[in-house]
């Protein structure tokens, strides 16, 4: 005689799975490879020097923390299909501390929409990674 007590659980369990099999197979096919390099690359409205103007009128240098020469931070960041920025992350910290890279996150994160990349004709997600330079203007 069965005990139906005891292939409840493995049935659980086995729903458990396939559901789990099936979300994950739905969001792989939903999410789309992001490139390198693609044919055009994405671009900050306006250009570089739009986007230079961009940072030096945004960046709000650290209070109480000496900025001795240059310091990079070097951000990545996925521009998609519509131009909004996602993934934005530090990948190299600037040498003046976590200060600058929290700013360098906070100015990129507020950042326009850009133009999109693509590659033979399709728009497509793309890698894009920029070195925010903090210089100090008033040098002792």
């Amino acid at each position: 005689m069965i005990n139906f007590m005891q292939i409840k659980y493995p049935m659980k369990n086995l729903f458990l799975l396939i559901t789990l099999f099936i979300t994950t197979a739905t969001f792989a096919q939903e999410q789309e490879p992001v490139f390198a390099i693609v044919d055009k690359m994405p671009a900050f409205p306006g250009g570089d020097e739009m986007m230079v103007e961009y940072f030096q009128a945004n960046i709000q240098y650290p209070k109480g923390v000496t900025l001795e020469g240059r310091n990079t931070c070097y951000i990545t960041m996925v521009v998609e299909k519509d131009g909004s920025l996602s993934g934005i992350k530090v990948i190299r910290s600037a040498p003046g501390g976590p200060a600058f890279d929290a700013e360098a996150l906070r100015v990129v994160a507020a950042m326009p929409k850009w133009l999109p990349g693509s590659h033979k004709g399709e728009l497509r997600r793309v890698q894009y990674n920029l070195p925010i330079k903090f210089v100090n203007n008033n040098p002792k």
